[in-house]
């Protein structure tokens, strides 16, 4: 495990506050992310209040094609993320490999459902950092993921991912890719 990207989150009081990617679930991530969010993720009736990240970190931690990053501000998690790199191909532009995006996930205190969130956009950063994976990967920024339901408007509608509808072999969740030019575009901070 090593530090990936030095970057900055702005605090609920208007500051900008470094934060750090790091590749890797440590056990205090994981014992964080248990411990603090699963409990308040369950509270706040979260769809993603039962995703397991120890059993996805001791399951996939070991295949090469998996990575997993965290996200630490204040000496606290702020957000997980795990990919996998070259095993699925686009729906858009047929054979060609991307970076799909397994799980995204951001501490309960900063999501646009908490009353006051400690920082943002983490969501945003992350996804950001999957973009750049798969660029640095040479599969030029392209991503693909399933939606949970209460994310569908910020991919479709916020970032202008492309839709391709819901998945039925996929729990019937929406999917979303980012294309090289949207990939761009979202790099640059271009969004639509």
């Amino acid at each position: 495990m090593y530090q990936w990207e030095i970057i900055e989150l702005q605090a609920q009081t208007g500051e900008w506050k470094q934060a750090f990617i790091h590749e890797g679930l440590t056990p205090k991530a994981l014992q964080q992310c248990q411990a603090q969010w699963r409990p308040m993720l369950t509270a706040m009736e979260e769809a993603d209040a039962h995703w397991n990240w120890t059993g996805f970190w001791e399951t996939y931690a070991q295949n090469a094609a998996h990575t997993f990053f965290h996200l630490e501000c204040d000496g606290s998690l702020q957000g997980l993320l795990w990919l996998e790199s070259g095993s699925f191909n686009s729906w858009d532009n047929q054979g060609s490999p991307l970076v799909y995006v397994h799980r995204l996930c951001v501490a309960p205190w900063n999501r646009g459902s908490a009353l006051q969130r400690r920082f943002k956009p983490v969501g945003m950063v992350l996804l950001r950092h999957a973009a750049l994976w798969s660029w640095d990967a040479g599969f030029v920024g392209r991503i693909g993921l399933h939606s949970l339901p209460k994310a569908v408007h910020w991919y479709q509608d916020i970032l202008k991912m492309s839709a391709f509808g819901k998945d039925s072999n996929h729990e019937n969740l929406e999917y979303f890719e980012f294309t090289k030019v949207q990939a761009v575009r979202f790099l640059k901070g271009q969004f639509g």
